[in-house]
């Protein structure tokens, strides 16, 4: 089983909440839910964080998939894990190893040392339990799905969230 670099526990292990850390095989399955979610129209919709429609769509989708690890207790590991891959990307910009797309530079920029980087990924959900519009609204991108594998050699899937130097 592949283990995400973080030493803390994989999903599953022992207490899957506390300290928990999103395997790549949940972060897989995560991105294959939003993209499920985006074709039934969903993803990031703010009918999610109604009358729990996020966690029934969850209900859902694990019938229609039961191999999932998608589950509604994944969620909260799934939100630590997007706001470790927020923290990730922002080290990567201020180290020159990525690109950051605007308007005006739409092949990417290197930010600036001092830049202000408080609004990037600023609609992330806080770590909530809840499945809802900010939430679905993000995908782990290739570049960010480095995992160790039971050798503990590092694996890295196709690049991704933006272009590295």
């Amino acid at each position: 089983m592949a283990k995400s670099i973080s030493n803390l526990k994989t999903l599953g292990e022992d207490d899957p909440i506390k300290n928990a850390v999103a395997s790549a095989k949940l972060k897989n399955d995560w991105n294959n839910y939003t993209t499920w979610l985006k074709g039934k129209g969903m993803q990031g919709n703010p009918a999610l964080d109604k009358n729990d429609l996020g966690g029934k769509m969850i209900d859902q989708y694990q019938k229609e998939n039961p191999t999932t690890s998608i589950n509604r207790a994944a969620v909260i590991p799934i939100q630590q894990e997007l706001s470790k891959y927020r923290d990730y990307s922002i080290n990567e910009l201020r180290n020159k190893r990525a690109t950051l797309a605007d308007a005006e530079n739409p092949n990417g920029r290197f930010v600036t040392p001092t830049e202000n980087l408080d609004g990037y990924m600023r609609d992330l959900s806080k770590v909530d339990g809840i499945a809802g519009q900010r939430t679905t609204s993000y995908q782990f991108p290739d570049r960010y799905m480095k995992t160790l594998d039971a050798n503990n050699k590092l694996t890295i899937q196709n690049l991704g969230f933006a272009t590295t130097k």
